[in-house]
């Protein structure tokens, strides 16, 4: 499913929208405004929040304001973030599993893979593909075509030497437009494994990309 899917007279109460959180943002919140008639701009019933990580606190804090809900209009909550807890999400899910009339959350983050089964389970799954990811498309091209050599050199930008300066998101949509430039499906569960494994804390970011180098077959 796409954004462009979503229809403003059968809202289902949880979207969760994994790609380009960026160019996705702006997407949903024209679509409040549009199609569901709704201001975004000093609204009370239209919250939209970005977060580094979302934390259990952040969950009650969200629960506090449905309280809030004006009796006649659509709940929405955009809630854009690059991490997610697993205490945040089991809060969240007792949200999801018995959600209040008229509310509609969007959730963004860079890969669903990070969130529980049973959460995913109740929510709708959009994959957005989006500008941000268009600019990894020359470099993935380079990366393909590269030596060994010339494709440590072009993942060596995304492990710094600084582990503090990782970006791990980055890192994501690199691997996203890689995903889509190859078909063979075992290559595929190469870079599946890769993308699972940055989301692991204390990973070698370095050992990982090093070893996708070596692994994805050259292709002109």
């Amino acid at each position: 499913m796409m954004i462009q899917d979503i229809q403003a007279q059968r809202l289902h109460h949880t979207y969760i929208v994994s790609g380009d959180r960026q160019s996705a943002l702006p997407e949903i919140l024209s679509f409040i405004e549009k199609d569901c008639g709704m201001s975004v701009h000093g609204n009370s019933d239209v919250f939209v929040k970005e977060y580094d990580s979302f934390y259990i606190d952040d969950t009650r804090d969200i629960r506090n304001l449905q309280q809030q809900k004006t009796l006649d209009a659509t709940q929405f909550f955009v809630l854009s973030m690059k991490s997610i807890t697993n205490q945040a999400q089991n809060a969240f899910l007792k949200i999801a599993e018995d959600p209040s009339v008229r509310t509609c959350f969007f959730i963004l983050l860079p890969n669903h893979e990070v969130l529980l089964p049973t959460l995913k389970s109740r929510a709708v799954l959009i994959e957005h593909r989006g500008g941000a990811l268009g600019e990894y498309k020359d470099l993935v091209t380079s990366f393909l075509a590269g030596t060994p050599k010339e494709r440590l050199s072009i993942v060596e930008k995304f492990h710094p030497k600084n582990k503090d300066e990782i970006d791990k998101e980055q890192i994501g949509k690199f691997l996203s437009e890689l995903e889509v430039s190859v078909s063979d499906r075992r290559v595929l569960r190469d870079i599946y494994d890769v993308k699972k494994k940055l989301l692991a804390t204390g990973v070698s970011v370095k050992t990982l990309l090093e070893h996708l180098s070596m692994v994805v077959p050259y292709q002109k």
